[in-house]
């Protein structure tokens, strides 16, 4: 209140002599709150990673990707940086779910395929007429496509799946379901994410770690690209579609405690 008081009436610091330029206590406010803000933003990008966190045995991991009508050159980016993670082959397996299963989707699992080939690993698809919440009533597993998937997911590490659309909870819904216990972690990330070859190693050194720790996070950085804002508000498109995220996952800034785990139903 007393910020906005000293605001309204105008109270100033200090000023040039012919008053055009002033310095006022809400200025003074702003610029502290911006000094402290960047201060300790300084401290936390000077905080070095752990220092080992690369372990003997790794945890089998799943990398969840979930896309809807992506913009194709961000769905590229987003697997090729996936191709180059310095996590163990071996112990890696990733999932591309596609929200929709119609013909105006399939650009996305050609990009998934085109860009996996490329990289050396062997892709799979499974384009599934369902999804887990709308299956049809009295027919088994074996008739529709449940156990066909969760059969290709179990065999394969690198899968594209297109489903029936549900919304993004849908299809990590099905991520889950059909990954069950075949991996220790499921790592999430949106299909316009680009990760830092080191992200899944800190996160799963902090999992592998910390016995306690039910989940860990990371840290995302914002990258807009002006060129494209300002051609985008010229032809004009709505700001908050330019707005759209280019988020890299850098390293592990915090954990949540648990106790117990439970599964999906």
């Amino acid at each position: 209140v007393g910020m906005v008081f000293c605001y309204c009436l105008n109270v100033e610091l200090m000023k040039s002599g012919n008053g055009r330029f002033a310095f006022g206590f809400y200025g003074a406010v702003i610029f502290v709150h911006l000094s402290v803000q960047s201060f300790f933003a300084l401290l936390e990008q000077s905080n070095p990673p752990p220092p080992n966190y690369s372990t003997d045995a790794p945890s089998k991991v799943a990398l969840q990707i979930s896309a809807y009508q992506e913009d194709p050159d961000y769905l590229r980016e987003c697997l090729a940086a996936i191709t180059k993670l310095e996590y163990p082959r071996s112990k890696l397996k990733v999932l591309l779910c596609i929200d929709g299963n119609g013909d105006d989707s399939l650009y996305m699992a050609e990009i998934f395929e085109t860009v996996m080939a490329e990289a050396g690993l062997r892709p799979v698809f499974f384009r599934w007429d369902y999804n887990y919440h709308e299956l049809p009533e009295d027919v088994g597993d074996d008739e529709n496509g449940v156990r066909l998937l969760e059969q290709m997911i179990a065999d394969n590490q690198f899968i594209c799946l297109m489903q029936a659309w549900g919304g993004k909870r849908e299809v990590m819904y099905t991520a889950f379901k059909a990954l069950g216990e075949s991996v220790e972690y499921v790592q999430v990330c949106d299909s316009d994410t680009v990760l830092d070859p080191c992200a899944m190693l800190e996160l799963a050194w902090v999992l592998d770690t910390q016995p306690n720790s039910g989940a860990v996070g990371g840290v995302f950085y914002l990258f807009l690209e002006l060129i494209a804002i300002l051609d985008g508000i010229q032809r004009g498109t709505r700001v908050s579609k330019l707005l759209r995220s280019r988020v890299v996952h850098i390293r592990s800034i915090g954990h949540v405690s648990h106790e117990s785990r439970t599964g999906i139903p």
